[in-house]
């Protein structure tokens, strides 16, 4: 049997792990830049190192975003499924196993594979769907709301370094060739926050908490009375083509922030 629940933990992983390499190779065309503005003769293969960092960035991004896709796919399966009680279909499975590498298909291959993602002890049917939706939307708004705080700390910290470079050079350096080189890095550096979609990212984090406060809020309230079946797969649906229109949620985050996380849902759930 198939732990299909890690493996697509472990497809967000690469995702997560490509998307750090593109926004790497970003800030390695930065640097190998910025170098070369300082230098009084930079060499002629220097343009070709930049362009070789910036087309690798844009291939690992390209790389990354297919993982995703497919990740959130199999995870809006996994979800309506573990809530109303269904086997994802064989055809799915050979899918899932064809685009496994043999060597990592072994490791997710179990006798008995429990699914506890959930934590709801109802029976499966749109109750139980909703309490799942009201419990994942809780985690993700979480960590969305905590995402938009480190981008907007560090959108903040980059714009007052570009200026306080730009006012220090101003006032110390007198050479004109050395500040035209200390300008033409801190333009760098600028277009490097929107390269890395410091602009893009918060607004998308923001609608991402937005889209889980709304869904968190309406799966409660429908939890006051009967919840119907279409109740239950239009607000399943509605939140999961916000999630998979978001940007990653990164593991450290998950990591530093899980057990406090589990703790604060545990003392506050009766499911």
């Amino acid at each position: 049997m198939l732990d299909l629940r890690s493996i697509n933990q472990n497809r967000f992983t690469r995702a997560k792990r490509l998307w750090t390499v593109a926004n790497s190779c970003r800030v390695a065309a930065f640097l190998v830049g910025a170098i070369a503005a300082l230098l009084p003769r930079p060499p002629l293969y220097i343009a070709c190192v930049v362009f070789a960092f910036a087309v690798a960035a844009e291939l690992f991004q390209w790389r990354s975003d297919v993982e995703k896709s497919g990740s959130e796919a199999l995870l809006r399966k996994l979800d309506l499924c573990r809530s109303f009680n269904m086997e994802i279909t064989e055809a799915d499975k050979r899918d899932i196993v064809w685009e496994l590498p043999r060597a990592l298909r072994k490791r997710f291959t179990e006798s008995q594979v429990p699914d506890t993602y959930f934590t709801s002890s109802e029976p499966s049917g749109p109750r139980k769907a909703i309490e799942n939706l009201v419990e994942s939307a809780w985690y993700t708004r979480q960590q969305s709301k905590l995402m938009l705080r480190v981008w907007i700390g560090l959108i903040c910290v980059a714009v007052v370094f570009a200026f306080t470079a730009l006012i220090v050079a101003s006032i110390e350096v007198s050479s004109v060739t050395a500040r035209a080189s200390i300008g033409k890095v801190v333009t760098a550096w600028l277009l490097l926050i929107f390269s890395l979609g410091a602009i893009r990212h918060p607004w998308n984090y923001y609608k991402l908490l937005e889209r889980s406060e709304r869904s968190y809020t309406t799966g409660s309230h429908l939890l006051r009375g009967e919840v119907t079946e279409a109740d239950a797969i239009k607000q399943w649906y509605e939140y999961q083509i916000g999630r998979a229109s978001s940007p990653l949620l990164p593991d450290w985050l998950w990591k530093r922030n899980q057990a406090d996380l589990n703790d604060a849902w545990r003392l506050t759930s009766s499911t």
